[in-house]
């Protein structure tokens, strides 16, 4: 049984990584989109009582929240797909490196809430809170960066496959920071509280 080539599994990444791109663009900006006309009705209203507006208001945190997990899902299976084409060539150290880095790519998107990137300037951006996870959750997006920016330049000193290889964990980091900034920047109660308490008592 012979082992696939670095090439030819590059071919099947590649095709993976144009299909994830697309995906954050169908995913909505703000909790808007996913209201009913009737809905928005309920929110806009002056004559809805508070309780059908603080319901309305949990039902859609919890669409959110579904959503949330899906795409989450999608961007966990990203980098463990992304593990294969170094498989053929675990002898090397820039494949044990790449694998460490789509890991650990991986681990943040499993441990870090769906809308936390782990990077301080992009929660900021979203008003996100980075959660107090301990030196591991803490430095690990950043030392990630850093190991996918020497990836690409010890790559670029390899032959030329090697060149391609050593751009995937990087690619992937960015799919997933960037998918993970777009999930924080839609929250329902956010947006919709100000609404909620400027009808209060109308």
């Amino acid at each position: 049984m012979t082992t696939k080539s670095p090439k030819l599994w590059m071919k099947k990444v590649s095709t993976v990584l144009c299909l994830s791109l697309p995906l954050f663009s169908h995913y909505p900006t703000s909790s808007f989109p996913l209201l009913l006309p009737r809905q928005k009705h309920v929110i806009y209203t002056k004559t809805k009582t508070q309780t059908e507006q603080e319901n309305l208001i949990r039902n859609l945190r919890a669409q959110n929240e579904n959503l949330n997990t899906q795409y989450t899902r999608i961007l966990l299976l990203l980098p463990l797909v992304c593990i294969l084409p170094y498989l053929s060539t675990l002898a090397s150290q820039l494949s044990l490196l790449s694998i460490s880095s789509l890991l650990s790519t991986a681990y943040l998107v499993f441990s870090l809430p769906s809308g936390e990137t782990g990077i301080f300037f992009l929660d900021t951006l979203n008003g996100e809170r980075d959660s107090d996870g301990g030196p591991i959750k803490k430095y690990l997006p950043y030392l990630n960066l850093a190991l996918c920016g020497a990836l690409v330049v010890l790559g670029k000193l390899k032959r030329e496959e090697w060149w391609i290889l050593s751009w995937l964990p990087l690619g992937v980091q960015g799919i997933v920071l960037c998918g993970k900034w777009v999930m924080g920047g839609v929250d329902p109660g956010r947006e919709l509280e100000g609404l909620r308490y400027g009808y209060k008592g109308a």
